[in-house]
């Protein structure tokens, strides 16, 4: 099947040279394996807290209960590496599997309002990317807290009170935060293509002023996601807290060390996922 190979398999220098690169594609078949585990852990985060809602309600089956103790470990396992690569491949799997379709319910929303024209259009993209990034990170903020809270010892009710009643809907507003900064840069380029047809022209932009709008754009959207991860964790922790020392006063209380270091944490890992992700709406504008 392969005759110039196997002509060449007698050639020493051949055989030597193909020997020592079988290492560098096991490192590499190693690698994308490594971060496909990576972004395999974000998304679980996404499967853990819709599993969590469906306990919640008391849906879940014997095979979901099977899925959610593999969503654990998986994120077990891949919250001891660390790095840029790991936190973008986490933040990635985990923006998949909301971000794509907020995007569409803004779309969509875009699509009905552009009757009204670009500028319509522009409002209706932002409004429904956020009300859908509010729904489904309700969804997974509560159903996650919910886990958290049962597997500390906390009793279904007082768990499903706080995550349900406090983190989702707490959680899904800044959620909405998050998606408007996220969003903004899209609905600019609305704005932007209304302002060429209404004036029937192109205008130019200098480079440097170019720059400067895709600079305050990118740090927006990344900083106001590492904010909105970090007030939704601490939303996270007061309410577990405020439900432990009411269904489980015997644990003990969590440390202001421990707070500022878990926040601190957070912080960390947004900031190390989001450096890429944060990108492709400030380079929207430019398309």
């Amino acid at each position: 099947k392969y005759p110039t190979v196997l002509d060449r398999m007698g050639d020493i220098e051949f055989g030597r040279l193909a020997h020592d690169d079988v290492g560098n594609l096991k490192a590499t078949e190693s690698t994308w394996e490594w971060l496909g585990r990576q972004g395999e852990a974000g998304m679980a985060a996404n499967q853990r807290g819709y599993l969590g809602v469906r306990r919640a309600l008391g849906w879940m089956t014997p095979d979901e209960q099977a899925e959610l103790d593999r969503l654990n470990v998986s994120m077990r396992e891949a919250g001891q590496d660390s790095g840029i690569a790991a936190a973008t491949a986490q933040t990635i799997g985990q923006m998949a599997g909301t971000v794509p379709l907020a995007m569409g319910a803004g779309a969509a929303a875009a699509g009905l309002a552009s009757l009204g024209g670009p500028l319509s259009a522009g409002a209706a993209f932002t409004g429904g990317t956020a009300a859908a990034g509010f729904s489904l990170s309700a969804m997974i903020e509560g159903g996650n807290a919910y886990e958290d809270m049962l597997a500390q010892g906390i009793d279904k009710d007082t768990a499903a009170k706080a995550a349900f009643g406090v983190v989702a809907p707490v959680n899904g507003a800044l959620e909405m935060v998050g998606m408007h900064y996220f969003a903004a840069p899209f609905k600019s380029a609305f704005a932007k293509l209304a302002t060429k047809k209404v004036a029937g022209k192109l205008i130019s932009e200098t480079a440097g002023s170019a720059f400067d709008r895709f600079a305050r754009s990118y740090a927006k959207s990344y900083l106001s996601e590492i904010g909105t991860e970090v007030l939704q964790e601490a939303v996270s922790m007061s309410a577990g807290g405020v439900a432990r020392a009411s269904s489980r006063p015997d644990l003990p209380a969590m440390t202001w060390a421990d707070i500022m270091g878990q926040l601190g944490e957070i912080a960390g890992k947004t900031a190390q996922g989001m450096l890429l992700p944060a990108l492709p709406g400030p380079a929207f504008q430019f398309v």
